[in-house]
């Protein structure tokens, strides 16, 4: 979709009535599209698409049809996702999501990797993820107790906790903030640690 497409696309979008065309619209093409791509990616016939789903051959092909005046059920959709071995996400959306997907629509967004083939991945998230957290925890001294971190973020802290008193009984009593070897504060209160 080029520039000035777009632009003549957000000015109609201005108006409810188009916004509610626009997006069945969106509905009544996208998921045509999408069974189609995502059954040549994973180079399968109509007839083996449906006797893996419990289908018939036409009623695969009405599915992959945009023309065709059926919306299908969630489980139909349910029994697709599986075949295909891709998440069915049904969800409300924002606009700008579905925006992004009408601007920048390619193939493949539309057939998306099956679980085994983006496992790697998913596993490369998950890990560079675990090494930030650890990363994070450590600057902090949080990983094998090293007191020499935790007291080298003691500027993190407050020098004095001010905190208003639980019940009447405790504003009488006195309340002093010290730290302990580790630089975190704590509250003294009449010769007790609390």
């Amino acid at each position: 979709m080029n520039t000035l497409d777009e632009t003549r696309l957000l000015k109609d979008l201005r108006d409810q009535e188009s916004r509610r065309l626009f997006y069945a619209e969106h509905i009544s093409t996208a998921l045509p599209f999408q069974i189609r791509a995502l059954r040549k990616a994973r180079k399968l016939t109509q007839k083996t698409l449906g006797v893996t789903t419990g289908m018939d051959q036409s009623t695969v092909s009405d599915l992959e049809n945009p023309n065709y005046e059926y919306t299908p059920q969630i489980g139909t959709l349910k029994r697709l996702a599986d075949a295909f071995d891709v998440p069915l996400i049904v969800r409300f959306g924002s606009w700008a999501e579905l925006w992004d997907w009408e601007t920048n629509l390619s193939p493949k967004r539309l057939a998306p990797l099956s679980f085994l083939d983006a496992l790697p991945e998913l596993e490369r998230v998950v890990e560079k993820r675990k090494k930030r957290r650890i990363r994070r925890r450590s600057r902090f001294g949080l990983i094998n107790g090293n007191p020499e971190a935790l007291a080298s973020a003691r500027g993190l802290w407050p020098a004095r906790v001010q905190r208003e008193p639980r019940s009447p009984s405790l504003a009488d009593e006195q309340t002093r903030t010290t730290t302990n070897q580790f630089g975190l504060p704590q509250q003294k209160v009449s010769g007790g640690l609390r």
